[in-house]
Order: structure tokens, then C-alpha cells, then sequence
């Protein structure tokens, strides 16, 4: 018995060879436009001019979606891509690292150190407000100047003659009980420490600056004296130290006190705030006497990677 094939009546066929048709036709489509899109798009376009896959990423860390788009009347700029491959690298700073770079022919490394830590301003130049809410770790330069109204809470009077030299002096209560530890430890150890100085009000530091203004000029006072809201001493944070048998600035660097405190002052929470070879990010000749507290945990990051207090809140703090 033979098999009947089955017949498709004419009407069915058209409907197959349209829906086959109309299938490859949508596929089609799909693929063009899906091109098209592609093609289109910013990534697409910045690849066209010459970035990879890995620095279109790197662009849209920092660029929104209009700033995108303006880099593409540009040729590719292999500077910008450097920048911001540096692990320090501030968006907002870019146009001041290429001016630093052209005014100062360095290299890329440096511009972005200079212009992060504000070195590419003169000093008082560019006041930056202070961040009054990294307490301990507030910073305070010839950059970041304190309000004329600021006074830290918590001062108290220190009056113990066994512990200071002068007629007595304020501090932060946290900034005295940190340093008499450190004291004992230090006179055990054979090394009688004395504070000379501590808290300085801003009034009277504008006092000091405006009578040196007024005898020898603004760039002496500047120099010499410093702007008022510019001195850490008025934060109640600050601590001159000397010791025993080396109480000035010419015999205690030489000292093995200050051999002592330099190597363990940060087990306390101190730092010596102004080192040797860091006065171009400081602002400040290298004072061996003078020491921050900040905090036992960040003094001996900043002691053990050998930093500053800038350069800390610029590349670790802000991170």
C-alpha cells in the first residue's frame, strides 16, 4: 500500500515562505541596527579615535557622558590617560597639573604631588578651608588657615613646673595625658623632657603678626612670623619639646633626646611635624622640637612610611 504525500494547498506555502522571509528579514534588521547602535555610542566612537577597551573604562571613572563627548573632536590624549592611571590622581585638578608641567617642565609624578599638596599656589595664596571634623588630624599651614573665632574645647592649664619651662601653659587634656606617658617612659629611659611652648591663641599670634607687619613689612611678617590662623599651636594640638641639657634649637637636634623622641614618639601618638628634607611640602624649616599629636594608629603610619601630615590626608587619609 503506497504512502499519500501530503499536499500543502498554496495558501499555506506563501505563509511559510513569508514567515521564513519575514524572520530573516527581522534578523537582519536586528543585526544593522544593533550595528548602528554600536556604532554610535561613545565608547565606540573613542575607540575609533584610538583608546583601547581598558582606558574607555579608565575615561568614564572620571568623565560623565558631555565631557565624554567632548574628547571626541580631540586626537587621544596620551597625557590625560597617564594622569589618571596615577594611583594619586584628582580629576578636579587637571588642568593645574598640565599648567604646573608647562610652567615648571616636570614630569607627570611630580605635577600631581606639587598640585595635590597646593604647591603650585604661593603661600597664603590659596586658602583652602580647614576641616575642623578630622579633629586630631586636622590639618593647619599656609594653605589651610583657621577661623580668627576657632578655640579647641577641652584646654586645660598645666602648672607643674616639673614638666615645662616657663610660667605655665594651655593644652588639650587627650594631647597632655598622651605626653606625660610618653614623658615617664622618657625619664626612665634616662631623658628629662620639658614643653617650652604649647597652646597659641589666635588673637594673640595676630597680635605678634601685625606689630612684625607694621615694623618690618608683609614679607617679613610672612616670613617670620606667619599669618595668624597659620600656626598649629593654636589647634591645642602641638607640643614644643626640648629636654634637659639641650633646651635650645641649636643643641637639642643634636641631642640624644631628640635621637629618642624622633624614634618613639609615634608609640604615643606624636609626630615630629616638620622634618628634615620635607620643608618644600610643609611650608616650614625643619624644627626638631616640634610635635603633633594625632593619634597613636596614624602617627605610626605617617612614622613608618615616612610621611607628613600632608602628604598623609592628600595619598592615604582621603583614600
Amino acid at each position: 500500500m503506497k504512502k499519500k504525500r501530503l499536499k500543502l494547498k498554496k495558501p499555506v506555502w506563501f505563509i511559510l515562505i513569508f514567515i521564513i522571509f519575514g524572520t530573516i528579514a527581522i534578523i537582519s534588521y536586528n543585526k544593522i541596527h544593533a550595528k548602528y547602535e554600536a556604532e554610535n555610542t561613545i565608547e565606540y566612537k573613542l575607540s575609533e579615535i584610538g583608546y583601547t577597551d581598558k582606558e574607555i573604562n579608565t575615561l568614564k571613572k572620571y568623565y560623565n557622558e558631555a565631557e565624554l563627548k567632548s574628547l571626541l573632536d580631540k586626537k587621544k590624549d596620551e597625557n590625560l590617560l597617564e594622569f589618571m592611571n596615577n594611583e594619586h590622581y584628582i580629576h578636579s585638578n587637571y588642568n593645574r597639573y598640565l599648567t604646573f608641567m608647562e610652567e615648571n617642565r616636570t614630569d607627570i609624578e611630580t605635577a600631581i604631588e606639587y598640585v595635590n599638596l597646593n604647591l603650585d599656589y604661593e603661600y597664603y595664596e590659596a586658602p583652602v578651608k580647614v576641616d575642623y571634623d578630622l579633629k586630631n588630624e586636622i590639618l593647619v599651614n599656609k594653605y589651610y588657615l583657621l577661623d580668627s573665632d576657632f578655640v579647641p574645647d577641652d584646654l586645660i592649664d598645666v602648672t607643674n613646673k616639673k614638666y615645662f619651662y616657663g610660667d605655665g601653659f594651655k593644652v588639650k587634656k587627650e594631647v597632655w595625658d598622651a605626653y606625660l606617658n610618653m614623658w615617664n617612659d622618657a625619664d626612665a629611659q634616662g631623658f628629662y623632657l620639658i614643653v617650652n611652648f604649647a597652646y597659641y591663641p589666635y588673637s594673640e599670634h595676630e597680635k605678634a603678626y601685625n606689630k612684625a607687619k607694621d615694623n618690618n613689612g608683609t614679607v617679613y611678617a610672612d616670613n617670620n612670623v606667619g599669618r595668624p590662623g597659620s600656626d598649629e599651636h593654636t589647634t591645642g594640638l602641638a607640643l614644643d619639646i626640648f629636654a634637659k641639657g639641650a633646651l635650645t634649637t641649636v643643641t637639642f637636634p643634636e641631642s640624644d633626646a631628640y635621637k629618642w623622641l624622633k624614634e618613639n614618639a609615634h608609640k604615643y601618638g606624636f609626630i615630629e611635624r616638620y622634618p628634615k628634607g620635607k620643608e618644600y611640602i610643609t611650608g616650614q624649616s625643619a624644627e626638631s622640637w616640634h610635635y603633633r599629636y594625632v593619634g597613636i594608629d596614624t602617627a605610626t603610619f605617617i612614622y613608618e612610611n615616612n610621611l607628613t601630615l600632608e602628604e598623609y590626608l592628600t595619598y592615604y587619609k582621603s583614600k
